[in-house]
């Protein structure tokens, strides 16, 4: 059984957490990682229609927290996806501009903390499949990935105007 308390390890004094749906509750754990960024968070994600998720980056964004993602083409626009509520909410968000599909599950927040892993940002992928996240805080790593991040941000396709109707 899982044990959130000792699921921790600090290698060369970088601290890794490891969660594990469905018993570790996982997005609740990366809605509270959301909520205490002060900076900015950027994001790539495969699936995600994760609700409060999505309403934790609003909320960053009105407090001034700069949020921006890119989400893979295939399925983001579908009635599930959280593109459109962050995209009616004002966020920058993108739709992957590569030929082949973004299978990233990566958030960065203030450019130092790093979370990825197998999880889709949904509810199945909390409540029903066996997933896996590293959260890993180190300035060093998370700007690895946000060289990557910029990569796949520079290639992406801005989401039309008028794609979606915001109500």
């Amino acid at each position: 059984p899982s044990n959130r308390s000792t699921q921790w390890a600090i290698l060369q004094d970088t601290p890794i957490q490891a969660l594990f749906s469905p018993e570790d509750d996982v997005v609740n754990n990366l809605i509270a990682l959301l909520y205490d960024a002060q900076v900015s968070i950027r994001f790539l994600a495969f699936s995600y229609t994760d609700y409060p998720m999505a309403q934790a980056m609003i909320a960053r964004a009105q407090a001034g927290v700069d949020v921006q993602g890119v989400f893979e083409t295939f399925g983001s626009n579908s009635p599930r996806s959280e593109l459109k509520t962050l995209w009616c909410a004002g966020l920058q968000v993108r739709q992957d501009g590569n030929t082949g599909f973004l299978h990233d599950k990566v958030i960065i927040v203030d450019g130092s903390t790093v979370v990825t892993g197998s999880l889709n940002f949904s509810s199945s992928a909390d409540e029903a499949n066996e997933e896996n996240v590293i959260i890993i805080d180190n300035p060093e790593i998370a700007a690895l990935y946000l060289q990557e991040y910029q990569k796949i941000w520079d290639a992406a396709m801005s989401v039309p105007v008028g794609a979606f109707t915001c109500e």
